[in-house]
């Protein structure tokens, strides 16, 4: 009997072992490795995409690229604090002894308010779209989307600016003695920072209708409903419209372009966030049935570690997204990567279509400079073969032929002249 109760406490200590084994290798895999590749790209992507809506050329209208730069903000801000909330405490032991104490009761709080900013961005996204694709001729630009991005940051914040009172960092004082070689025993006192649960947090009603109720219906229900809605009445308003394409204008093209890239931002939505659904369901079930969250078991805390990469996933696949349904948002997207190598051709192709003119309309000049100078050549021999027969026929009559081959002389003289400052002056226009 005794042999048996043993085994059993050794299985269940093997099980245990197992268990913290695999936990520790997925949440290094998770948090360890793939949360930081793909949360520094998500944070390039979403600036590189706020840099986007800010041209002209993407052609959105302002209240809808605005509510989209506000989604890349807050998805910024809510990967940074994943970053050094999860990834950096996995890969340092120092950082998560000495820094993640001092930084998580203020970082856990602002990945809260990002979330929940990002949530209801994407249902403004929604609305926006809804009422553009559903009633085209109503003039509804809520000054340019800050009708939807105020209510929605003064939201994020005040829903959650009780979070910022639910943990605190303690002192824990620990004492360690170190013996040497000569018997001598000497004490060291160590104070290690550390979290702790505020009374607040604490509390059995609070922890029950405000963290976990509250937080369900809030950030899970109420934004699925409502995106399942709304992206339900902008599909049947295209399918609608799909059938009657041709009476489209431009812009109501593009209204529906952008309808169908909600879509895309929808369904990864409510894919990346099934398993914090999941997982506040199951926390709010406990509450409500038993008065209080026991612990975890085994899957949900693997659920909680996926729960975390797939809300990364989330918050840094926008750009793929805008990329693959809109053609407009990539062009002006890759242009800024092509526009140092056109510049550096345009220079190049004017520079040699500048040089080439130069080269012709020098050489040009030098063979015009060339016929005047043969033709003046030609005249000039003309003329000197008429002086000469003119000195021939004077030679017969007169005696003094000196002077005449002296003015010969000159003339040939001065005809060489002639060409040098032809070529001078036509150089100094053109050249």
């Amino acid at each position: 009997m005794n042999e048996t109760n043993l085994s059993e406490i050794d299985l269940a200590d093997q099980n245990q072992d197992e268990y913290k084994y695999l936990r520790t290798t997925a949440a290094f895999i998770i948090e360890g490795v793939l949360l930081p590749i793909l949360a520094t790209f998500g944070i390039v992507g979403n600036l590189l995409c706020v840099w986007t809506f800010n041209k002209k050329d993407v052609e959105l209208k302002p209240s809808f690229a605005n509510l989209l730069k506000c989604l890349s903000i807050f998805d910024t801000v809510f990967l940074a604090c994943i970053l050094l909330q999860y990834s950096l405490p996995t890969l340092s032991e120092e950082y998560y002894i000495w820094v993640l104490p001092y930084i998580t009761p203020y970082t856990l709080p602002i990945i809260h308010i990002s979330l929940t900013g990002s949530v209801y961005s994407v249902v403004a996204v929604a609305v926006e779209r809804f009422i553009t694709v559903c009633f085209p001729f109503q003039q509804c630009q809520m000054w340019n989307g800050l009708g939807y991005i105020i209510p929605i940051i003064l939201f994020s914040i005040l829903y959650n600016l009780v979070k910022f009172f639910e943990i605190e960092t303690i002192y824990l004082t620990h004492e360690e003695w170190v013996t040497y070689d000569n018997g001598t025993n000497i004490s060291t006192t160590i104070i290690y920072p550390w979290l702790n649960a505020t009374n607040l947090r604490r509390d059995p009603a609070y922890s029950e209708y405000v963290v976990f109720v509250l937080n369900f219906i809030v950030m899970g229900l109420l934004p699925v409903l409502l995106l399942s809605g709304l992206n339900f009445l902008i599909y049947r308003s295209i399918s609608r419209a799909t059938a009657t394409h041709n009476n489209i204008s431009s812009a109501h093209r593009r209204d529906n372009t952008m309808a169908r890239l909600l879509m895309a931002i929808v369904i990864v939505f409510l894919s990346c966030h099934s398993t914090k659904i999941i997982v506040n369901f199951y926390e709010a079930l406990q509450m409500v049935r038993y008065g209080s969250l026991s612990e975890h078991p085994a899957w949900i805390m693997l659920l909680v570690k996926v729960n975390h990469l797939l809300l990364t996933i989330n918050s840094a696949i926008n750009i793929v997204i805008y990329s693959y349904k809109d053609f407009k948002f990539r062009s002006v997207l890759f242009s800024a990567f092509r526009r140092k190598k056109s510049f550096t051709s345009f220079r190049t192709s004017m520079r040699s279509s500048f040089g080439s003119a130069r080269y012709r309309s020098r050489y040009n000049s030098r063979v015009n400079g060339s016929s005047l100078y043969q033709h003046n050549s030609s005249s000039n021999s003309d003329q000197a073969r008429t002086v000469e027969t003119s000195l021939k026929e004077s030679l017969m009559e007169s005696s003094s032929s000196r002077n005449f081959i002296v003015e010969n002389g000159d003339n040939a003289k001065h005809s060489c002249d002639i060409q040098p400052f032809l070529v001078d002056m036509v150089t100094h226009v053109y050249g």
